[in-house]
């Protein structure tokens, strides 16, 4: 039996020249998924933010929801100047007002201590030893935003761009194989798989070797939650779920 293509109305909006679907990363894997929630038209903008926010500052949600969020206005504002937006001639033809940003940030989390993409291959092994022999949660968490832009009236009656952002966050618990040895985890790193994903494995690849199972959304840990981001991206657009 042959499986029919699956439509929505959320699939036909960011699909056509209505909308302007705009991924600010250069990501495969955040590609990879939004290519199989059935987008074809992503415009592929990465952010020039410099992710350095202070994580003593921050709970791992709020550091990664932040981290996204300055991704996502980086791109922003960007693209207002490249579009060269006035607030004074938005109309239904200016891109400006099509846009849909999405940004996404993702990290490992074990007992308050976030890891990152590794430095390199020691650092990478040195980090996946630390998440093998935790006694506490693992947690992989993305952070989400997206943007969009409508034509609104202001108290002037004059026509203005009002920016619409959902920020979210999503925790998926990662239960790692306790029985690597340490010659595995070298092993593991000097594939090179792991040095550039969060945490320093890639679990849709070799990486699955070391973990046993997890808890929540496959596709969180492998860059962008799959259900609530499709849930967000009709609310944001205003499209039943």
């Amino acid at each position: 039996m042959s499986i029919e293509k699956f439509e929505h109305p959320l699939i036909k909006l960011l699909n056509s020249d209505s909308k302007i679907f705009i991924l600010c990363s250069t990501s495969p894997r955040r590609i990879e998924i939004l290519t199989k929630m059935g987008f074809n038209k992503i415009i592929i903008k990465p952010s020039e933010f410099p992710e350095d926010l202070d994580k003593n500052l921050y709970t791992p949600q709020e550091y990664v929801e932040n981290t996204a969020e300055g991704k996502a206005i980086n791109v922003y504002q960007s693209l207002k100047k490249e579009y060269e937006f006035n607030g004074k001639e938005c109309d239904d033809n200016n891109n400006f007002t099509k846009i849909c940003l999405l940004a996404a940030d993702t990290v490992i989390e074990t007992n308050g201590k976030i890891f990152e993409k590794p430095k390199d291959i020691e650092d990478q092994y040195n980090s996946l030893r630390q998440l093998r022999d935790s006694n506490a949660k693992i947690n992989c968490i993305t952070g989400v935003v997206i943007i969009t832009n409508e034509i609104d009236e202001n108290n002037n009656k004059e026509e203005i761009i009002k920016m619409n952002k959902i920020k979210f966050s999503v925790i998926t618990e990662i239960e790692f194989n306790g029985n690597c040895s340490n010659e595995l985890i070298k092993n593991y790193c000097n594939c090179k798989e792991g040095l550039k994903v969060a945490g320093g494995f890639k679990i849709q690849g070799y990486g699955s070797i070391l973990i046993n199972k997890i808890n929540g959304d496959y596709h969180n840990v492998v860059g962008l939650p799959f259900t609530k981001t499709f849930e967000n991206l009709c609310k944001i657009n205003n499209i039943n779920f």
